[in-house]
């Protein structure tokens, strides 16, 4: 089908849908592309571009065509983002000011995680009665009287307050109503354009031809060329529209009385006295008089002919009459008048300059004083406000004022015209006042009004104009001084102006909605309801006006409905919103599949829909916005200027849907639209950064669940593209700088870069110098800048950041009064922080506050009727206090309070809940604090490593809190080796941290803490395998991890504290002073750096004064015992008596003190020692992995105070206390060993001195000593069994029972020989060099006085007559003596000389497999083949 074909058929098919008797269509055509089409139809009430048909009202096929596509591409959006808010789309009314000064609806505020863009606005526009009472006048000679008569002026020249329609809004006209004629900038896609009209009849197609108004309409709109359809020739005739030798198409109405009425509004035309004519002029008189009465003909019927016809006659008088002749003026005058009239009508701007230049000449031959001179003033006037409204030229309009100031000194008070001069007068100063804004204008314009309104008495039948006009005014200077007094008077004069404005009046709905400006105005000043109720009182009377059979029913629906949602959002009502809800329902039902407003009621009606899911949560208002929102798009093909906004809605509808339902077709969706919206967005269009923002929210939102790099990093980057964008307010501006800062702080938990981090706190920092104070999200800006603040104190420890952070959260508390929702959350993360600086500081203070704030935001969740979602995070919090305060208190209560809140948040996240981790890992870390407190602790362990591991579980790998888990698992691992001493537990912590560190490489936050732990675990291997390797790991990873710690980093000094014992420990295996130098040289820098007041003095404290000890020890320096001394003292004086944390100091001062007292021989020190010890025992209850070494400890030194006094309840109480410790240390015990010695040494001596001090009877000996002799070598017996031990303290043991079975005669001497034996021959067997055996055998002093060890065993064989056993007791001996001896050829020390790393290898592997074959014993070490990497080393190495 050909266009033109196609043109046609679109034309006729338009026409198909009208209502009258002729039936025309139109389509608008550019680029080939039909925009839109229109059908000539009634409409119901006089809007500006209706013609007047026997009474009723009609719009032309090409005035619908042309008002369809402003309809739909008048569509620059009012973008207004804030952070968290949508606002809906459904229209507003604009408040009429030359600019649109009027706040947008205050946004609903979603509860989401992440701060949405506002949604765009859709609009809705209208022409409003102004009530400009222009005065052209035109004049004749007869009879001298003054004849007027009433015209309306058209709205088409008049620029008021209330035409002017916010060019940012969409969608902006209803279909019933034309487009303000007043808008001169053309739409760019309209413009240029062409338009095809044709006739439909029931024989087919019909002759159509476009009246002067259409082509007027289309000369307005920047149509080029009008195409009508002649029937006759089959073909298309072409009208160009400016064409100025164009012939006219009048229409029917042309010819009735009411035509007028669609063209003029309120014009007072008035007569002014003439002169009597002189008889030289009577021909020219006669002309004059015919031309009046045509003028007046015109008025009344309205058929241009009449107005041409008196145009001709004004004309043929003047060209007949002389200079001179007295009626000249009175031909100059009204041929003005008349050419001005026909500018009105037809718009041509040469009729406006003739009237101009008629008018000047009248007025030039009408001097000052003259008696029409004041008529010819206010028809100049007019003409010049007509060529302002054309030109915008400021010149005009202080002409026109000019002239109406002139004409009002020739009115005086009184005059009966005076209040119509008065009334043009104020309207010109209030036109100049919306051209620039000078407060002095509107002043005038109301006084003029004033005076107008003076003139008028009540009742005059002019006086609801003037009212209209001054409340009008009044209204603009409250647009610019915000004077509430000005409202108050604008609704008082609009009020009025609606009671005497007659009811038939079509003007009056204007009136009515104007007033309902004036209280929306002053409801967004003052927010009293009472105005808001009285806008929608007004909207609905208006719209009870209005029948159901009206085309501008729709509009008023529209803007009744917005009314609603406004009071919503002011009140919470529900009723409001489903009204809203309801009217723009009713709105969709007038508009049928094909109407052009179609698209906009389906988006107005979806915002409401979701406004409503906001408020109810009911997932059907969402999913049929959402359906909404795709059909409305579905109706804007791509191209269409209203796309883009549609495309905006449904992907921020989409956005919420996801994010409560998770289904990733939605956020992908959702990208889509916002992807394709931005292509359609120039680079410097203002709403740019307003679609970049929602773009880069939509990926923000998607990197969540794909935990992918990709999206976020693309959501920065828009963010960051957005904010570079010049045209973006400050309000958007604050958004997306959260926005960024959110997104910012995301990648940095994700990453751990540093950079992300400053980054985010900059964004933060800088959204709050913006001017945005009473922003509704500046107290959720601080409150992050807060928590953005305290993750950068945990990672460097800078003090400022801290208390920036405790200001900032401070800050945020402040603006939430009471009652506000997020003000729990506040409360919540101030005690975070809080609790944070006593943990770095020690202010008691800040820990009370932190659990003041959690507590009030325990009871801020727990009286809600229904417990929020984050209920359980104020159980945790509180916990968390609690758990810290039993750390500085040491009162159980608050530790099982804590597992108690724990417990209960457990059962508020189930499995799947996303914090259900974070619970099992603090639940987990309270069990194992409490694991150290008593009976239980073994079960208290074994839950929390089991809370632990589900923790670790449901943090699988790539989840950022992995390594977190990691770590406090392997500590609690730790803790249960210390227990239990099993060597799995070990090795399975070491390979948890071993995953912890892979997971943070170099530049992560974690490395420096997984580095600190793992040096903890593999000191404590080296103390239990005695690997060297393991000691030296421990010093390079803390090493390593001081590099990486800031100076002030909270954790820098445990580092370094645990570097310093680790350098000391080596020494004490190794031998190396530097080692031991270098520790004290630490602790020491460390104890300078720190102020007096610092909670963590004592812990540098105590491990110098250990350390210094350990130097006395080696050189034996008073001083170094004398410090050590005086550094473990002020320790404790840090410590209330009864906190946990003075066991280590009170255990290291006895032990000093027992070392001062062997040194100098002062009693006081050992009993200072010994109440030491007591009270450290009374820090650990029984239960507590610390009791047993800490009743050693005591037994020790009563031992060295019964050596002194012999007082034998010392020794009493030292046999209990070590029985007691060895209770404590079951089989497989790694300490047991000590706890066997201790006691059978203990119990040995007691036996010593009871005989010493007993004189013995004569007689058999009592069973009571031989039951206690026996005792005493079962102790060595099984210490001598005791795998863990090393095997030279096992030989010691079994030497020592040889010692007491022979002493005693005891039967298990033998035994004792066998043991003994076959610890030499294993020790021997595990030498690693020859020097090495030789000490084994000669260098141990307890062996050494028992070289015969042999033969003594085969003497007691022999005693006991056990000839073989002697035999083979000799035979073993002396394998041992000289066989293994003859076996090594090659000492390892010759090996060293030729290949040193395979000697180093050699020694690390044999010391691996005594340590196992010491621990599992020789059996199960070849049962597993002594562990097969073991094994296959030492193979390859002996090869």
């Amino acid at each position: 089908m050909c266009k033109n074909q196609n043109y046609l058929s679109g034309c006729l098919e338009a026409a198909s849908k009208s209502d009258m008797s002729y039936t025309l269509g139109a389509v608008l055509v550019k680029g080939g592309k039909i925009l839109s089409d229109g059908y000539n139809h009634h409409s119901s009430r006089h809007d500006g571009c209706a013609v007047s048909t026997k009474g009723s009202l009609s719009i032309h096929a090409e005035m619908h065509a042309i008002s369809n596509a402003l309809s739909i591409n008048s569509g620059r959006r009012n973008r207004s983002p804030a952070d968290k808010t949508l606002v809906r789309p459904c229209p507003r009314r604009v408040l009429p000011s030359l600019e649109d000064k009027t706040a947008p609806p205050e946004p609903q505020v979603l509860s989401s995680a992440f701060y949405p863009v506002t949604r765009r606005e859709g609009a809705r526009g209208g022409v409003l009665y102004g009530g400009h009472t222009y005065d052209v006048h035109y004049e004749t000679t007869s009879d001298l009287t003054v004849s007027s008569a009433k015209t309306k002026r058209t709205p088409l020249r008049e620029k008021t307050r209330e035409t002017r329609v916010n060019q940012n809004e969409a969608m902006a006209y209803p279909q019933s109503e034309c487009p303000p004629m007043d808008s001169r900038r053309r739409d760019p896609r309209i413009s240029g354009s062409d338009l095809y009209v044709a006739r439909l009849k029931k024989s087919g197609q019909g002759n159509a031809m476009p009246c002067w108004r259409c082509v007027e309409w289309c000369r307005w709109a920047g149509v080029k060329r009008i195409f009508h359809w002649d029937a006759d020739g089959d073909s298309w005739r072409v009208v160009k529209v400016n064409d100025k030798e164009m012939k006219l198409y009048q229409t029917r109405s042309d010819f009735t009385n009411d035509a007028m009425d669609a063209v003029i509004e309120s014009k007072e035309v008035e007569l002014p006295q003439s002169q009597p004519l002189d008889e030289n002029v009577q021909s020219t008189g006669t002309l004059l008089e015919r031309g009046m009465t045509h003028l007046r003909t015109f008025e009344q019927g309205g058929v241009l002919l009449d107005l041409e016809t008196s145009i001709s006659c004004f004309e043929d008088g003047l060209a007949t009459c002389s200079p001179t002749t007295s009626i000249r003026p009175n031909l100059l005058h009204n041929l003005g008048a008349a050419s001005f009239l026909r500018f009105e009508h037809g718009g041509n701007r040469e009729d406006l300059a003739n009237a101009l230049k008629f008018f000047r000449s009248a007025l030039d031959l009408r001097p000052v004083g003259h008696l029409d001179r004041s008529t010819t003033l206010n028809g100049l006037s007019a003409a010049l406000n007509a060529r302002f409204l054309e030109d915008e030229d400021s010149a005009d309009l202080d002409d026109g004022i000019e002239c109406l100031q002139e004409a009002l000194d020739l009115r005086p008070p009184g005059d009966p015209r005076r209040w119509r001069v008065l009334n043009n007068l104020a309207e010109l100063y209030r036109s100049r006042n919306m051209l620039n804004t000078d407060v002095s204008d509107i002043a005038w314009a109301i006084k003029y009004h004033e005076d107008a309104l003076a003139e008028l008495q009540t009742g005059h039948p002019q006086r609801y104009v003037t009212l209209n006009n001054l409340a009008l005014s009044l209204h603009s200077r409250f647009d610019i001084g915000r004077d509430e007094a000005d409202l108050d008077l604008a609704i008082q004069y609009h009020t009025e102006a609606l009671e005497s404005w007659p009811k038939s009046n079509p003007n009056r709905l204007d009136s009515i909605e104007s007033l309902a400006l004036a209280y929306e105005s002053r409801f967004r000043l003052s927010g009293d309801p009472a105005d808001m109720d009285s806008v929608v009182e007004n909207y609905q009377n208006a719209l009870a006006q209005v029948s159901s059979e009206e085309l501008g029913r729709g509009r008023w629906l529209r803007i009744t409905a917005s009314a609603c949602l406004t009071r919503f959002g002011n009140t919470g009502g529900l009723a409001d919103l489903n009204l809203a809800v309801n009217y723009h329902e009713q709105d969709l039902e007038l508009r049928p599949g094909d109407d052009p407003e179609r698209a906009t009621s389906l988006s107005n009606l979806a915002s409401a829909l979701y406004t409503r899911f906001d408020y109810q949560h009911n997932r059907e208002d969402l999913d049929t916005a959402i359906g909404y929102f795709r059909q409305g798009l579905d109706l804007l093909p791509e191209g269409h200027a209203g796309r883009s906004i549609s495309l905006n809605n449904l992907g921020d509808a989409l956005r919420v849907r996801y994010k409560e339902t998770g289904e990733k077709g939605d956020i992908d969706l959702a990208i889509t639209c916002h992807e394709e919206d931005l292509s359609l967005c120039s680079d410097d269009h203002p709403d740019r950064p307003g679609i970049q923002t929602n773009l880069a929210l939509a990926l923000y939102m998607r990197s969540s669940v794909s935990q992918g790099g990709e999206d976020l990093r693309a959501s920065i980057e828009n963010f960051q593209a957005a904010l570079t964008l010049g045209a973006m307010d400050e309000t958007l501006r604050f958004s997306t700088l959260l926005n960024l800062a959110e997104a910012f702080g995301t990648r940095f938990e994700r990453c751990g870069n540093s950079r992300d981090l400053d980054s985010q706190i900059k964004c933060v920092q800088e959204t709050l110098e913006t001017n945005v104070d009473n922003h509704p999200r500046r107290a959720s800006c601080m409150d992050q800048l807060g928590q953005a603040l305290l993750t950068r104190f945990n990672r460097t420890g800078d003090h400022t950041d801290i208390d920036d952070a405790v200001n900032y959260l401070s800050g945020a508390l402040e603006q939430l009064p009471i009652g506000d929702p997020n003000r729990g959350f506040a409360l919540a993360n101030l005690g975070d922080a809080l609790r944070t600086r006593f943990d770095h500081f020690g202010k008691r203070e800040d820990l009370d506050a932190a659990l003041i704030h959690h507590e009030e935001h325990y009871e801020i969740a727990s009286r809600m009727d229904q417990p929020p979602e984050d209920f359980s995070g104020s159980l945790i919090n509180m916990a968390l206090d609690l758990h810290t305060r039993f750390e500085q208190d040491n009162d159980r209560c608050d530790l099982d309070l804590a597992i108690a809140y724990y417990n209960n948040a457990l059962g508020l996240r189930p499995s799947g809940h996303p914090g259900r981790s974070t619970l099992l890992h603090n639940l987990g870390q309270a069990l194992r604090a409490r694991s150290g407190e008593g009976e239980g602790c073994s079960d208290d362990l074994t839950m929390a490593v089991q809370y632990l591991q589900q923790s670790l579980y449901l943090r699988p790998r790539g989840n950022p809190d992995r390594g977190h888990s990691l770590v406090s698992l392997a500590v609690a691992i730790h803790s249960q080796f210390l227990l239990s001493r099993n060597q799995k537990l070990m090795d399975y912590a070491m390979e948890c941290l071993e995953e912890a560190l892979d997971l943070a490489p170099e530049g992560h936050l974690m490395r420096p803490t997984v580095l600190s732990n793992f040096a903890v675990i593999r000191r404590t291997n080296f103390y239990y395998r005695r690997n060297p390797d393991d000691l030296h790991l421990a010093i390079q990873y803390n090493e390593e991890a001081l590099v990486l710690y800031s100076e002030k980093h909270p954790d820098r000094l445990k580092t370094l504290v645990n570097l310093a014992g680790s350098l000391c420990l080596r020494f004490e295996h190794a031998g190396d002073a530097a080692d031991l130098t270098s520790g004290i040289e630490h602790l020491e820098r460390a104890l300078k750096d720190r102020p007096s007041d610092d909670p963590s003095l004592s812990y540098i404290l105590n491990a110098l004064a250990s350390a210094l000890h350990t130097r006395f020890e080696l050189v034996r320096a008073r001083t170094d015992l004398d410090d050590a001394i005086e550094y473990c003292q002020e320790s404790l004086c840090r410590y209330q008596k009864g906190h946990p944390d003075r066991w280590s100091g009170l255990n290291n001062l006895a032990i000093a003190l027992r070392s001062r007292y062997r040194l100098t021989g002062d009693r006081g020190d050992l009993e200072s020692g010994i109440d030491c010890h007591r009270e450290a025992l009374e820090l650990r209850s029984i239960g507590h992995p610390e009791r047993p070494i800490t009743l050693s400890n005591l037994a020790m030194a009563l031992r060295m105070r019964f050596d002194l006094v012999q007082d034998r309840t010392d020794l009493e109480l030292v046999l209990q206390y070590q029985r007691e410790a060895l209770e404590l240390r079951p089989k497989g015990h790694p300490d047991r060993w000590h706890s066997l010695k201790a006691l059978a040494d203990e119990m040995l001596t007691k036996l010593e001195w009871v005989e010493m001090h007993t004189q013995r009877l004569p007689g058999p000996e009592s069973p009571g000593p031989r039951r206690e002799r026996e005792a005493i070598a079962q102790l060595l017996e099984e210490a001598s069994c005791e795998v863990t031990t090393p095997l030279a303290d096992r030989l010691e043991a079994s030497l020592d029972w040889i010692a007491v079975a022979r002493r005693f005669n005891l039967p298990s001497a033998m035994g004792a020989y066998v043991m003994a034996l076959e610890l030499v021959d294993t020790s021997v067997t595990m030498a690693r060099t020859l020097e090495f055996q030789h000490f084994r055998l000669a260098g141990n002093r307890r062996y050494a006085r028992r070289r015969d060890l042999a033969c003594d065993a085969a003497s007691l064989a022999i005693d006991q007559q056990r000839v073989s056993n002697a035999v083979e007791l000799l035979e073993q001996g002396r394998g041992v003596l000289f066989t293994h001896l003859a076996q090594y050829r090659l000492p390892l020390d010759d090996l060293r000389l030729v290949n040193p790393e395979l000697a180093s290898r050699f020694l690390i592997l044999s010391s691996q497999i005594e340590t196992t074959v010491a621990t599992d014993g020789w059996a199960s070490a070849i049962e597993n083949k002594i562990e097969d990497p073991l094994r296959v080393d030492y193979d390859q190495v002996g090869k």
